[in-house]
């Protein structure tokens, strides 16, 4: 072999190391850039993933609370009206009022019988404020603060007076053959005081005084009367005696 081919063969070795050297160094570097792609892509979903799980749990284990109410009698405390749910599960803090919408009704009718809301005072199934609110049950108004806030309002039975019966007088004016001649008229009685005379005690006669002279008559009268009678009688006897006398002088 000449010198000229050794020469032209070494430079073509030459470059055919440098070529392969040069590929080898390219796809390393390339393997390594897709690995460090891939490792970043896969670290960033995990960071998302982990974030996404911590926000969940967060949500679900965020304190939860529900009010309802409870209507009872007061004797024995027995509920006279279903439960009534004020707010369902809410967040802590958030607001409720159990006097709204009717929750806070004055009467209940409950198996036939009617009830009314209690005044404050006490009672077999508690103390009770003006609300009809048993004190001893959660406020009838604030904030949830617990799983479950229960206000509870006290009734008693309404006991009815019997109604005093009441009515019409009617008059009627008919006649002989019971026809009705006047229509009906509403008739009205009017009373006076009558005073009851005060009785008076008789007074005792006195007895009479006897007379001084017994052919003198009580003075009523009579005396004059048997005297007139008496002169008439005489005059008469006195008039026969003068005619019977001038009969006899004339025979």
């Amino acid at each position: 072999m000449s010198e000229s081919e050794s020469a032209s063969q070494s430079v073509s070795e030459s470059t055919s190391e440098s070529v392969s050297t040069s590929e080898s160094v390219s796809a390393s570097q390339s393997v390594s850039t897709t690995e460090s792609v891939s490792s970043s892509e896969s670290l960033s979903t995990s960071v998302s993933e982990s974030s996404s799980n911590s926000s969940s749990i967060s949500e679900s284990e965020k304190p939860q609370g529900e009010v309802i109410i409870t209507y009872i009698r007061e004797n024995d405390g027995k509920e006279i009206r279903v439960p009534r749910q004020d707010t369902p599960k809410s967040d802590y803090n958030t607001p409720y009022d159990t006097t709204e919408n009717d929750e806070l009704p004055k009467y209940i009718e409950f198996e036939g019988k009617k009830y009314e809301r209690v005044p404050s005072g006490g009672y077999p199934v508690g103390k009770v404020d003006s609300e009809g609110h048993l004190e001893s049950s959660d406020p009838i108004k604030g904030k949830v603060e617990k799983p479950l806030s229960k206000i509870t309002y006290v009734y008693k039975e309404v006991k009815e007076e019997p109604s005093t019966p009441t009515g019409n007088v009617y008059v009627h004016y008919v006649d002989t053959d019971g026809k009705i001649i006047e229509g009906d008229k509403n008739v009205t009685y009017v009373y006076k005081l009558v005073k009851t005379p005060t009785p008076v005690e008789p007074t005792p006669e006195q007895p009479s005084k006897p007379t001084t002279s017994p052919k003198q008559l009580p003075n009523t009268g009579t005396a004059d009367s048997v005297a007139t009678s008496l002169m008439g009688a005489i005059t008469g006897l006195a008039s026969l005696a003068t005619l019977s006398r001038r009969k006899k002088d004339e025979n």
